[in-house]
């Protein structure tokens, strides 16, 4: 009798998770809900970028050094192939006669986003490089609306908000930046290499056309119940030429005034994406 009565129970709780799953999914598909995201591919990538900033006209900062390309394990370990690494300098400093130097890291991802392990807190400290302090977020002044950009007439706010317009350098057209620009952050972190050179890295992230300044916030960005793609790109700057995270912060404002619409052409428009005009690059 006790055989009979669980193996009931156990038929009829089997017949209830099936039930419950068939509703699980068709309430998703009513709801227009995505759990998985498709991935997403910028027409550029990261190493199309010029070897000079701005990349038209006199330039503030170029190449320094050649670049030294992963080895296949280390892009294994990065999980992309949509990346660059080059450090640049100074042409015209103007409170030293050493000029200022950076390295500029960017990784691009989409598809299924879960966790972003690749941040200088776990990659240089297994490189065997010690963090010096705590990190902190850093706030990043572009000086919008006092210099080319103006906010897109074309948008629909209601649904995406202020958006940003730019002229791109390299293009000549008109170029979106990140729907929340104006509150873009980046998270900068003090080390120390073996021989006690200070340094400071810090980073912030493009995901689904916004910004967000640390990793655990990508999955807030990108991964959006209603949206049907996710990408994210990160964009990292590392400098042993400054004192502060502050200072590190100052020179990334200066840089990205001319570097961030050359990112954005590398990086899905999402306004278009969420509006249904993308297109696929060929």
């Amino acid at each position: 009798m006790n055989g009979r009565i669980c193996t009931r129970t156990f038929v009829f709780a089997f017949i209830l998770l099936v039930v419950i799953g068939i509703a699980f999914e068709v309430s998703l598909r009513w709801l227009d809900l995505h759990l998985t995201k498709a991935p997403i591919y910028p027409k550029e990538k990261f190493t199309s970028l010029g070897i000079q900033i701005p990349s038209k006209g006199e330039a503030k900062w170029v190449r320094f050094g050649q670049e030294r390309p992963m080895s296949e394990s280390e892009v294994d370990e990065l999980g992309t192939r949509n990346y660059i690494s080059r450090w640049f300098e100074e042409v015209n400093p103007e409170d030293s006669d050493e000029p200022r130097r950076f390295q500029l890291h960017c990784a691009y991802y989409t598809g299924m986003i879960d966790t972003v392990p690749h941040v200088p807190e776990r990659c240089l400290v297994g490189a065997g490089i010690d963090m010096a302090g705590k990190g902190k977020r850093v706030k990043i002044d572009l000086d919008l609306g006092t210099g080319l950009a103006y906010p897109d007439p074309d948008v629909d706010r209601e649904k995406h908000g202020k958006i940003w317009v730019t002229v791109s350098r390299e293009s000549k057209n008109p170029v979106r930046l990140p729907g929340n620009i104006e509150d873009l952050e980046i998270y900068v972190t003090p080390f120390v290499e073996p021989g006690g050179r200070k340094l400071f890295a810090g980073y912030f992230f493009i995901a689904n056309g916004e910004v967000v300044a640390q990793a655990d916030e990508v999955r807030f960005k990108a991964f959006n119940l209603e949206d049907d793609y996710a990408y994210y790109a990160k964009v990292q700057f590392q400098s042993s030429g400054v004192e502060s995270a502050e200072e590190l912060g100052d020179l990334v404002s200066d840089v990205l005034k001319d570097l961030l619409p050359e990112l954005m052409l590398r990086v899905p428009d999402w306004v278009d994406v969420v509006d249904g005009r993308y297109e696929p690059p060929v």
